[in-house]
């Protein structure tokens, strides 16, 4: 199994190369809305990302608690960008 370290590492590569967040705009009767999406390897994300949660949750439980809130609501739209950036803030502490 590899270290704390190298799982933090790795997911936030895939979190800043591997997903990206796609704007569109929504247009309902006068109003533009404006909804984002998550794109890209968002499966492997969530792989490496349960990886890192069973590893941190006995030396580090609160943070591994984040973590898992924020990968059990991570979607591809709606608020996952929400989630998206939450776990890019818990990955970078503290850096």
């Amino acid at each position: 199994m590899d270290s704390i370290y190298e799982l933090t590492k790795r997911s936030l590569a895939i979190c800043q190369d591997r997903v990206t967040v796609q704007r569109n705009k929504v247009h309902y009767r006068n109003l533009v809305l404006t909804d984002f999406d998550l794109v890209g390897e968002i499966d492997l994300l969530k792989k490496t990302i349960a990886e890192l949660i069973i590893v941190t949750a006995t030396k580090y439980p609160i943070i591994a608690q984040e973590l898992q809130e924020h990968l059990s609501n991570y979607k591809r739209s709606g608020d996952g960008i929400i989630h998206h950036s939450a776990l890019i803030a818990t990955l970078n502490w503290p850096s």
